[in-house]
């Protein structure tokens, strides 16, 4: 019988250590949570605090010549931006001419074609010239903010990205 009462208080202490190893655990999970809250806060401090010297700076304060040079590494940057967003921008333009210029040039037929072509009957023109015209042509071109892809119309979100348009 003191086997079983050995035994019975081995299996006990053997649950309570796996209790409080368990518990000690969930301590534990919860602290390193908290740790990993209270670094996110200092991330976002450390960049309230660099926005707040960046606006100084743009303001003309006087500030620390250690900065100097990475404030002015930003507004080089914020100009590289700028400069790379234009020419963003200027491509799309082109890309809209060439695609107005070639909508153009296949709704004229060459003047060869014209030749070929028997000239149409009377009935015919009158039932084109009441043909409405491609909706293609009058509808705008709309681009992606996040990659610049053209976007067909009715899209809710962008083929090549998948951002939400």
């Amino acid at each position: 019988m003191a086997f079983f009462q050995d035994l019975g208080k081995k299996i006990s202490n053997v649950a309570q250590d796996a209790s409080k190893k368990t518990g000690d655990m969930i301590e534990i999970g919860k602290l390193n949570a908290a740790i990993s809250s209270d670094k996110k806060a200092i991330e976002d401090l450390y960049h309230k605090i660099g926005a707040a010297v960046y606006h100084l700076h743009t303001a003309g304060e006087n500030l620390p010549d250690a900065l100097t040079a990475d404030l002015q590494a930003v507004t080089g940057k914020q100009a590289d931006i700028a400069a790379l967003e234009q020419k963003i921008a200027d491509i799309k333009v082109e890309e809209e001419k060439a695609k107005e210029a070639e909508s153009a040039s296949a709704a004229q037929p060459s003047p060869a074609a014209a030749e070929a072509e028997p000239a149409p009957a009377p009935a015919a023109s009158a039932a084109a010239a009441e043909t409405p015209a491609a909706p293609e042509a009058s509808q705008t071109v709309h681009y992606c903010t996040g990659c610049g892809a053209v976007l067909e119309p009715g899209m809710r979100f962008c083929g090549s990205c998948g951002q939400k348009v």
